[in-house]
């Protein structure tokens, strides 16, 4: 399972007894979600087999598109070379990020989703599936890992019950073969995405009233905003085995 670095180094010994470090032979990752206010990163390794599909949840829109924005400069900012982690990008507006995803076109790191239908690109969602299916039977192994972020979860709501039962495979034996998920919804929504949300049990909690924090944290109710980080910015919270880590992003521009 994946856990943040910043437990490793505050704490080492609690953190081999927690969670196990990962025993295969594949490289480490990072991707950095995020700074505390002690100035260490928050990572996750998106090479761990166990890593946990990520759900963003706040009251708007904003602060998950903040925090989407932060990520897709962290994953365009990759060197060079052969283990790139290659990501899909499935939103809801096409002028979203241009020149980020320009730059992760160019870099070779962006799957193109409207390639497979200009009009409908939740479909690369199938296609997506039968890249985990060939991994798991052997072939592709060696392929670095594919990040399918996915701006609006409230999707699912709709969609077909084919569709339904491809996503909930996909989430379910993904990531075992590289194939991890970061999804977003506003809390209006995530009220109605129960069924799926059960899925996602790394959950990053935004802006939102504390009673609805507590219900779709899964785990002790949030402590207030450390008081440095009032008015400075957007806040985030995350789940860390043992409490809760608050962390800071501030709008980027030019995006």
């Amino acid at each position: 399972m994946n856990l943040l670095q910043k437990i490793k180094e505050k704490i080492p010994i609690e953190f081999n007894q927690v969670m196990p470090e990962n025993q295969s032979s594949r490289a480490v990752i990072p991707l950095t979600i995020g700074e505390c206010e002690d100035g260490l990163p928050i990572c996750i390794d998106l090479n761990d087999p166990q890593l946990e599909p990520i759900a963003i949840l706040s009251d708007n829109e904003q602060a998950n598109q903040l925090l989407f924005t932060h990520l897709l400069i962290k994953l365009t900012e990759q060197q060079p070379g052969q283990n790139n982690v290659q990501f899909a990008l499935l939103k809801r507006k096409s002028s979203h990020w241009p020149k980020l995803l320009t730059r992760a076109e160019q870099q070779g790191t962006l799957l193109n989703v409207e390639g497979i239908n200009p009009h409908r690109e939740w479909e690369f969602l199938y296609q997506a599936a039968e890249i985990a299916e060939n991994r798991h039977q052997g072939t592709d192994s060696s392929e670095p890992p594919i990040i399918l972020l996915i701006e609006d979860l409230s999707i699912l709501a709709n969609a077909s019950s084919d569709f339904r039962l491809n996503f909930e495979w996909l989430i379910q034996f993904g990531s075992e073969v590289g194939i991890h998920f970061i999804v977003a919804a506003t809390t209006r929504d995530a009220l109605k995405l129960g069924r799926w949300l059960r899925f996602f049990t790394t959950r990053i909690i935004g802006p939102m009233p504390p009673a609805n924090g507590h219900r779709f944290g899964l785990h002790d109710p949030l402590p207030n905003i450390p008081r440095r980080f009032q008015h400075t910015g957007t806040t985030f919270a995350v789940w860390n085995q043992t409490d809760w880590l608050h962390f800071l992003l501030k709008p980027q521009d030019n995006f």
